[in-house]
Parts: C-alpha cells; structure tokens; sequence
C-alpha cells in the first residue's frame, strides 16, 4: 500500500480526473512552462475525442489504516474537497442518448462557488463536489465470489466490464504480463467494498461507512466530481481533479454492511425537514 495512517489522522488524497486528462490540481495551478501547457491543452477538445475510452479512474491509495482487521468497519468523514480549476462533461452517454444525437463536450471553469463553462453559455452550476470512488480492497474470497458473478453475467449476456490487462496499473500485478492480470478488477461498477458509488450526497462533512475485508483495510479514493444530478445520466458528471482531506475510524462492532456500505450526514445535502439523515445502499443483482 502507499502510506500507513493511525485511525483519526486527517489524510489528503491529490486525485486525478476520471480520463486523467486533468492532471493535479497543483499542476493546472503551477507557474511552470509545463503547467501553461497542460492548461492549454485542457481547452483542446481533441484530446477528449481521441482519449481511450477503456482507460478511466486513477485511484489515490490504497492506504493501510493501522489496527484494521477483516471484520472491522472503516469510517470515513470528509472534512474539505478543494476542486481543481477545469472540469468537463460529455453528453453522449447514459440515459441522455435518448434525447440527442451525437457527441457532446462541455469544458468547465472551476472555482469554490460555482462552474461555467462557453459550451453552456449563461448557466452556472453551484459547488456540489463529492468522489465518486469510495471503497476498501477486497479480501481473497471476496475477489473470487466477484470475479465467478460478473463472469456469469457476462456469459448470460449482461452489461459488465471484466479485467482488461492492456495499460492496468499496477502493470507488475495487473498488466499483460502481471502477476495477476486476470484478477485485476474494474473501477466502474460500485460493489460490496465501495467502488464507484457516485452517491451525490458524500459533500463535506458526510461520512461513508466501509467494511475492511483486508487487514489494514486499504482505502482508495477517485473519480471526484464538482456536480452531479441523481446519476450519471449522461455518462459522466462534471468531471475534475482535486485535494479531498478525510479523517477515520475504526469500529469493530460497526453497523451490518453485508448488503454494502452506509452514509450519514446533515440534512441540507437532502433537503429534508431533519438535522441529519442515514442510508443504504444495495447491490441490484
């Protein structure tokens, strides 16, 4: 793993957009030559339509929580996300294709408040940001009940991503020639661990409950957005790099998350007539 924290240290995670087209936020904000150049070619539209589409999500992490053991659940809060300076949305995916023709691309301006972009002129869209990746590693025995289910639904006919050996990082573990090149999962779908829930509601100051399957658990964060309706519905959010600062706890006699991970937080992400709130999420097979 890539660091070893004490549950309650506060952790920074510099995570990169979905495509890693972005780069970090320290990068776009640099005063380099190298940083006036990605900035220019953040404003290339090319570089979007050529990217390849079967490369998504760089993680941060996985990070090993000291005294974590298989059992224990991993609480973890989100105190702060500081948005980078570009974002970008396509409109060709999802439940949107149904309504138009086509590929779409908005690149998005950034700041604390809000984001804007020339492709949507006279629209600004408030702060909302929230990773879309949250999640633990699996143990050994989850790994294969998932890698057994998603082959059968593959076989069956479903829509799923099975592990794809060409550019996987860590290339030693999940490249062609890796020691685990077909074991390495995906990071679209969210599962049992986490993964990439995109659950709107995780702003600052909520707090997602993970099982650790794992000793040390292994938390790893990615895919952070600036907005998000209820879903992807046009296949992507507003995309963008950016610092999330979490704390953590460790519970061992946590709540049942056998159906998969938990989440609280104050009542304004909801709008509804309480302080806070609590909720479930499922996995729908």
């Amino acid at each position: 793993m890539t660091h070893r924290v004490k549950p309650g240290q506060t952790i920074l995670f510099h995570t990169r957009d979905a495509v890693d087209v972005l780069g970090t936020i320290a990068a776009q904000r640099g005063d380099t030559e190298e940083s006036e150049v990605l900035r220019a070619s953040i404003l290339d539209k090319s570089r979007f339509i050529d990217m390849n589409s079967n490369f998504a999500h760089p993680m941060a992490g996985p990070v090993y929580i000291e005294g974590a053991e298989p059992g224990d659940v991993l609480k973890v809060t989100i105190i702060s996300i500081d948005p980078g300076e570009y974002g970008y949305t396509f409109g060709s995916g999802g439940f949107i294709r149904d309504l138009m023709e086509g590929q779409f691309l908005a690149i998005w301006r950034l700041n604390k408040e809000f984001a804007v972009s020339d492709d949507i002129p006279n629209v600004r869209i408030p702060n909302a940001s929230f990773p879309g990746i949250v999640s633990t590693l699996p143990g050994p025995d989850q790994l294969q009940t998932i890698l057994h289910l998603e082959q059968q639904l593959a076989d069956a006919g479903g829509q799923v991503m099975l592990p794809v050996s060409n550019k996987a990082t860590p290339s030693t573990i999940c490249g062609p020639d890796g020691s685990a090149s077909n074991e390495c999962l995906r990071t679209s779908p969210p599962r049992e661990h986490g993964g990439n829930m995109d659950i709107r509601h995780l702003q600052s100051g909520s707090s997602v409950y993970l099982p650790c399957f794992i000793e040390g658990c292994g938390l790893t964060i990615g895919d952070l957005h600036y907005a998000q309706g209820d879903g992807e519905v046009s296949g992507t959010a507003i995309e963008m790099s950016a610092d999330i600062l979490i704390s953590t706890e460790l519970l061992s006699n946590g709540p049942d998350l056998t159906y998969g991970p938990h989440y609280e937080g104050v009542s304004r992400f909801l709008d509804i007539p309480s302080e806070r709130f609590y909720a479930v999420t499922g996995i729908p097979v």
